[in-house]
């Protein structure tokens, strides 16, 4: 769970590969921008914020085991509908998939994780 957390952070490791979905060994005319990619990390950042006040109180009430299954789903179908954005060249998906299901995702693993960590340190 952990390693998983700092994905999100590590999204600067798809800026070249995501510049050059259509023109492979460079960038062709459809081919998005680093500037259209860039927001991506900014919506999973600012989703990951968000979904701390907007979700904060209901993961504390369900406990850990929903609420780690609900981050699966969310970040796990994150991926699902990045892949399927571009495999069909559709920068929307990406930005859905990865910014805002990621997002949201990302930030409920990493809620159980600061509370494990706080938890062991008396």
């Amino acid at each position: 769970m952990h390693l998983s957390i700092g994905q999100v952070y590590a999204f600067s490791t798809f800026n070249l590969p995501l510049t050059r979905v259509i023109g492979i060994t460079h960038s062709a005319p459809a081919d998005w921008d680093l500037r259209e990619i860039g927001w991506v990390f900014s919506i999973a950042i600012a989703i990951l914020g968000l979904s701390a006040a907007v979700f904060g109180r209901w993961v504390e009430r369900v406990g850990p085991r929903k609420s780690m299954f609900t981050a699966a789903l969310c970040f796990g179908g994150g991926f699902i509908v990045s892949a399927f954005g571009i495999h069909l060249h559709q920068l929307w998906l990406l930005y859905l998939g990865y910014g805002v299901l990621g997002g949201c995702g990302a930030r409920h693993r990493l809620h159980f994780a600061g509370l494990d960590s706080d938890q062991m340190v008396p």
